[in-house]
């Protein structure tokens, strides 16, 4: 019995949190996977890696395009600066041309929901 209770309570404790505009949610496991079953837009950070509905993209090999993914989704429905995009992506406060050529590409391989597996 003790066992059925412990295994019970942990499913009633928060597995992930949900980060939205208006603050910060604890989600148990039951909400996760009403989340990721769900068409909403997930950025999983665990598995690092982009959900929709039954849509997956894996970003783990992709650490550049999970940053920006992750700032922008975190800034929605707000803007983020190129700066901070830039600062976030490639770990840097004092970029150049170079980091901002970069960031356009990145943007736009993000956009285009490219192989993110490099080939």
């Amino acid at each position: 019995m003790a066992e059925v209770t412990e295994a019970r309570a942990a499913l009633d404790r928060p597995a992930a949190r949900r980060l939205t505009a208006d603050g910060e949610q604890a989600l148990r496991v039951d909400e996760v996977s009403a989340l990721l079953a769900s068409d909403a837009l997930v950025i999983d950070a665990c598995r690092r890696g982009l959900g929709a509905g039954d849509q997956w993209r894996p970003l783990a090999r992709r650490p550049v395009l999970f940053s920006l993914a992750r700032s922008l989704a975190e800034a929605w429905p707000g803007d983020v600066s190129r700066e901070a995009l830039i600062e976030s992506a490639f770990r840097t406060r004092r970029p150049d041309e170079t980091h901002r050529a970069r960031l356009r590409v990145e943007i736009g391989r993000l956009r285009a929901g490219q192989d993110t597996r490099g080939h």
